[in-house]
């Protein structure tokens, strides 16, 4: 014997739409998870926010690359802010971090962070310095 069971209009168009959003991944897609990694400069060793006023460094391009190379994304933030936390999923990374003046014309060598491992859940910290001879002209 054959039972059919009669579902109302409005209820079969709630169990259409749940059965599409399952069979495009919106339901069953698990949570995308990532790691941090925080980038903290120092300016001849202090965190002095009249150490960039000297050297006329206004912002800090914080530039973070794969492993293979590939740009993975590159932040500013001011330089007197002294850090910048970035999300990235989990995976090899390496990174650069220039001071600018303003309309990002380059006062600093560039600080290059050896290769880093950023981990799901976690930061990564990086610590760089940034002494008077990484500056190309004082103000």
């Amino acid at each position: 014997m054959v039972r059919i069971l009669l579902v109302p209009s409005t209820m079969r168009h709630i169990i259409f739409a749940a059965l599409w959003m399952g069979a495009a991944g919106c339901l069953f897609e698990p949570a995308h998870r990532v790691g941090s990694m925080t980038v903290v400069w120092s300016v001849e060793s202090t965190f002095d926010p009249r150490a960039c006023d000297v050297h006329g460094a206004t912002e800090a391009i914080v530039e973070v690359y794969y492993e293979n190379g590939g740009l993975a994304t590159r932040e500013l933030a001011s330089c007197d802010r002294f850090q910048l936390t970035i999300l990235l999923d989990r995976d090899y990374y390496s990174a650069r971090v220039i001071l600018t003046a303003p309309r990002l014309v380059s006062v600093s060598t560039s600080a290059n962070v050896p290769p880093l491992f950023v981990s799901i859940d976690r930061d990564t910290r990086v610590d760089v310095d940034f002494p008077s001879s990484s500056f190309f002209a004082s103000r």
